[in-house]
């Protein structure tokens, strides 16, 4: 019996054995990890988490309503999934002095979602405690957002990460569509994953799956102890 590397294999199937790595590697940072969080989340335990202040910290923000083109497809996108939206804002967080943004998320309070856009830390000039995490830029962004349309930060409902773009967390939802046996399918193509389907704990024990545990694990008591009853995966076409 002969054996072959990855790099040795045809293109698509080099993408189906990386695909396959990422995704028992993040089944297990699910186990590990994300569940221990989530059952902290479920029994309302604290965490090591820290309070930030942004006002403390060397950043500089803006804000402004997302231009209509943009929000009119993200309304498309949602509407398909059966979740709506008013008015969504951007927030643009940089390093002071920095020419350009290391964070862009959008969220609209009133509806109870916030939005992960553009997050790139080697844009963040800022080291150390004095360095946003990309959950913390995520949650800072969605407060900045709820005090402009005056709502508390429990009436968030859905956490959505509008383009994948780290690679890891491109495989584990490409094997997961490809294997998937349990789940729902709307007629626009997008997937239901529950706890009840690996596939749920693969895309949560992703890096994107998992920033999102932790943001959630973090700021348990401001979002109403809030936990993940389900993961939507949405057709590349709407992004």
């Amino acid at each position: 019996m002969s054996s072959s590397s990855s790099s040795e294999l045809p293109p698509f199937e080099q993408q189906v054995v990386l695909a396959e790595q990422a995704y028992e590697k993040a089944i297990e940072k699910a186990t590990n990890e994300v569940d221990a969080r989530l059952s902290k989340l479920d029994r309302g335990e604290p965490t090591d988490y820290q309070p930030v202040d942004l006002d403390e910290l060397p950043y500089e923000w803006d804000t402004n309503a997302l231009r209509t083109g943009a929000q009119k497809n993200v309304t498309k996108m949602l509407s398909s999934c059966g979740m709506s939206i008013h008015h969504l804002f951007w927030v643009n967080l940089s390093s002071q002095g920095a020419k350009k943004v290391a964070y862009t998320n959008w969220a609209d309070a009133n509806n109870g979602l916030t939005i992960a856009s553009e997050n790139y830390k080697r844009k963040d000039k800022n080291r150390g405690e004095k360095r946003l995490q990309a959950p913390e830029a995520l949650w800072q962004s969605y407060i900045l957002i709820a005090k402009q349309q005056g709502v508390r930060t429990t009436k968030l409902q859905a956490i959505l990460r509008y383009c994948v773009q780290n690679k890891e967390s491109e495989r584990v939802i490409f094997h997961a569509a490809k294997t998937s046996t349990f789940k729902e399918e709307g007629a626009d193509g997008y997937r239901v994953h529950t706890e009840a389907d690996d596939r749920f704990w693969a895309i949560l024990g992703s890096h994107n799956g998992a920033s999102t545990i932790r943001m959630l694990s973090d700021q348990h008591k401001e979002t109403g102890h809030r936990t993940v009853e389900k993961v939507i995966v949405l057709p590349r076409k709407h992004t």
